[in-house]
């Protein structure tokens, strides 16, 4: 709690990220939302399987 105080600009403020700089220096950008939920989700549903009764 003690951090609070320091840190309440992110609540009053937005984020803005740019990936503009990696962009230029890699070649490609950051992954769109979408995909990143896909591939999570496809992960996890491999890693967490349950597998049917015997």
């Amino acid at each position: 709690m003690g951090e609070l105080p320091e840190m309440a600009y992110q609540w009053r403020v937005p984020f803005v990220l740019d990936d503009a700089k990696f962009h230029a220096r890699f070649g490609f950008g950051a992954t769109p939302v979408d995909a990143q939920v896909a591939a999570t989700v496809a992960w996890a549903r491999d890693r967490f399987a349950v597998s049917p009764a015997a």
